[in-house]
């Protein structure tokens, strides 16, 4: 593979190539001779420009089980902070010849520019509110574990969609999945555009998710908003916001899946944290492995090939 960007260039036979190989890597979790050599003698650049737990956690662990090294870019360390541009900074860095670049940026397009100024693959972790590719990957690999088939499964995507890099990410997938989706929230935070992805849009959180197979939740993104697009986060919990009850009313048997980081209380209620129909922290479980296959794939070392 070359770059790793988006969902929406990808097939259902990649998909399916990246599920089968992060299957494979969690089954042989414990069995390191078999993984540990798959990268040897690669780097992976991480150049975080924007700040992350799980996503930068995940992949850091996933290159290293490979064997790879892994190399840093701190902001806060940078020539950045003297002024140095993104670019320069871009081909300062291609002199250290890294295999890989792992980029996360607060712009949308970032990684497609960079992709101008770098000599190897770059994957996406994060692009501004365009897209987040391996998060919406390990998001239809975990629902999958838990349904034999995702085509004709109503699938609810709740909460800010307007700011959601990895619903945008999840849409496409799910489209050639054959999901039946449906967007929920309030119209201020429900992007203009949706009409042209082959959704449903249902602004009424009781006949959303009324027999949802899953709901995907999302946190509001107040550090992407430039308005007041809700009344207050109380108010939105009371209307948007799944709770215990809403779930056992409407749609008991609907897997819950956040990609986190969530805000109890807001996106879903405190009595949601231990759910039994809960997949949030197997979702980060599942991230390790999917960014296992997706680094593996992208430098053309696929065990599985």
């Amino acid at each position: 593979m070359s770059h790793l960007l988006t969902t929406e260039d990808l097939s259902l036979t990649d998909f399916q190539k990246f599920t089968e190989l992060a299957s494979f890597f969690e089954n042989h979790q414990k069995d390191s001779e078999t993984t540990s050599g798959i990268l040897r003698g690669k780097t992976i650049l991480q150049l975080f420009l924007e700040d992350s737990t799980r996503t930068k956690i995940s992949f850091e662990l996933a290159a290293k089980r490979l064997g790879a090294n892994v190399l840093h870019f701190s902001i806060s360390q940078s020539s950045l902070n003297k002024g140095e541009s993104l670019k320069d900074t871009i081909l300062t860095l291609n002199q250290y010849h890294p295999d890989t670049w792992i980029i996360r940026a607060p712009r949308s397009g970032t990684c497609h520019l960079l992709t101008q100024w770098t000599k190897s693959p770059i994957v996406s972790a994060g692009d501004g509110q365009y897209q987040h590719p391996t998060q919406g990957l390990l998001d239809c690999w975990t629902l999958l574990n838990h349904l034999p088939s995702i085509k004709g499964k109503k699938i609810v995507l709740l909460g800010d969609i307007l700011h959601s890099r990895v619903a945008r990410s999840q849409i496409p997938l799910l489209n050639k999945l054959g999901a039946k989706i449906t967007l929920c929230g309030p119209y201020t935070l429900l992007p203009k555009s949706a009409a042209e992805w082959e959704v449903h849009v249902e602004p009424v959180l009781e006949k959303a998710v009324a027999g949802a197979d899953a709901i995907f939740c999302f946190r509001l993104q107040k550090e992407r908003m430039t308005s007041a697009l809700i009344p207050s986060q109380q108010e939105f919990h009371r209307i948007w916001g799944l709770t215990k009850k809403k779930h056992h009313d409407l749609c008991p048997q609907a897997w819950i899946l956040h990609p986190g980081p969530v805000n109890w209380g807001v996106e879903l209620g405190f009595d949601m944290e231990d759910h039994p129909k809960s997949l949030i922290l197997e979702q980060v479980r599942r991230g390790l492995y999917m960014r296992m296959a997706v680094l593996a794939r992208v430098l053309g070392k696929d065990p599985l090939v």
